[in-house]
C-alpha cells in the first residue's frame, strides 16, 4: 500500500515506546512538556490502557496502540491572529475524523469489508467492535493540546464482555488479513491527516456527510444508555454539534453522550 501525501502536519513524527502507562498519559505529558504536535505515541504494550468512561482497553502483540497529538501551538493549527483554528468546543468531533481514517485504513486492505461506523466513535467490522478511540483535551480555550487514543485490533480481540454493547473482533480473525503494525500506522497516519485538514478547514460540517454515509442503523430503531434514562427511539441523523438525533415516542431527542445498544430484530 502507499500512503496518500500528508497535509495539515508534514513535519510528522513518531515516538516508540516499549510500554507506557497509556499512550494518552505519554501525549499529555509531552504537550505539557512544549511539543506542538504533529506527534504519534506509539506503545508495543499499554499497562492501563483505557477507553470511554475509563473502561480498560486491552490490546495484543501485534496490535496497533497509538495516540496521536494535536496541539495549537502548532502553525497550521492557528489563524493568522494567532486564535486556534477550531475552538476547543468543537473538539470532540474529531472522533469521527478519526473513525473515517479507521474505516479508510481497512477499506485500502479490503475494499468490499463490511463496515459501519457507530456513533459516536465506534468502527464495526461484519457487527462487531475493531477498534476503541479515545478523544482527550488539556490546556485552555487558547491554547490546547488534543489526545486522539486509537486501539486497532489488527491481530488479536479482547474476551467478549458480557456488558459490552458489541463484540471484539479483529481484522485477523474477521478477514483473515494480517497488516503488520508499523505499515497500519503509516496508512492511518495519512488518512488522518488528510481528514484533520478538513475538520481545520471547515469544522464538522466538512466531513459530517462522509460520517453519515457510513452510520450504523441509520433510520432504525436503536437504543442509548445515559447514566439514569434509556432512550430508545429511530436514528434520525447526527446533528452540526456531533449530538445523536433520535425520533422517539414523545417526540426529537438530542443526546450529546451515551452508550448506544442496537436492539435485536423482531
Amino acid at each position: 500500500m502507499i500512503a496518500q501525501a500528508r497535509s495539515w502536519a508534514p513535519d510528522f513524527q513518531r515516538r516508540d515506546y516499549a510500554a507506557l502507562p497509556s499512550t494518552n498519559s505519554e501525549a499529555r505529558r509531552l504537550y505539557e512538556a512544549g511539543e506542538n504536535g504533529g506527534l504519534w505515541v506509539v506503545a508495543d504494550q499499554q499497562v492501563t490502557g483505557r477507553g470511554r468512561q475509563n473502561r480498560p482497553w486491552i490490546s495484543g502483540e501485534g496490535d496497533l496502540t497509538a495516540t496521536y497529538l494535536l496541539t495549537t501551538r502548532h502553525p497550521a493549527f492557528r489563524n493568522q491572529d494567532g486564535q486556534p483554528r477550531r475552538s476547543l468546543a468543537e473538539a470532540a468531533t474529531l472522533t469521527f475524523a478519526t473513525s473515517l481514517a479507521i474505516l479508510e485504513l481497512v477499506r485500502d486492505v479490503a475494499p468490499m469489508a463490511p463496515l459501519a461506523l457507530k456513533w459516536p466513535n465506534d468502527v464495526l467490522l461484519d457487527g462487531c467492535k475493531l477498534c476503541g478511540i479515545l478523544l482527550e483535551a488539556f490546556g485552555s480555550s487558547q491554547q490546547y493540546g488534543l489526545a486522539i487514543g486509537v486501539g486497532i485490533n489488527l491481530v488479536t480481540a479482547p474476551p467478549a464482555d458480557p456488558q459490552a454493547a458489541f463484540a471484539p473482533t479483529s481484522l485477523k480473525s474477521a478477514l483473515g488479513i494480517e497488516l503488520g503494525r508499523d505499515e497500519a500506522l503509516t496508512v492511518l497516519a495519512s488518512h488522518l491527516d488528510r481528514r484533520i485538514d478538513q475538520w481545520l478547514g471547515g469544522g464538522f460540517a466538512a466531513i459530517r456527510g462522509d460520517w453519515m454515509s457510513h452510520a450504523a442503523r441509520l433510520g432504525e430503531p436503536i437504543e442509548a444508555r445515559l447514566p439514569r434514562e434509556i432512550i430508545r427511539g429511530v436514528f434520525k441523523e447526527v446533528d452540526a454539534s456531533g449530538a445523536l438525533v433520535l425520533d422517539t415516542t414523545a417526540g426529537t431527542r438530542q443526546i450529546a453522550a451515551a452508550d448506544v445498544f442496537f436492539p435485536a430484530p423482531n
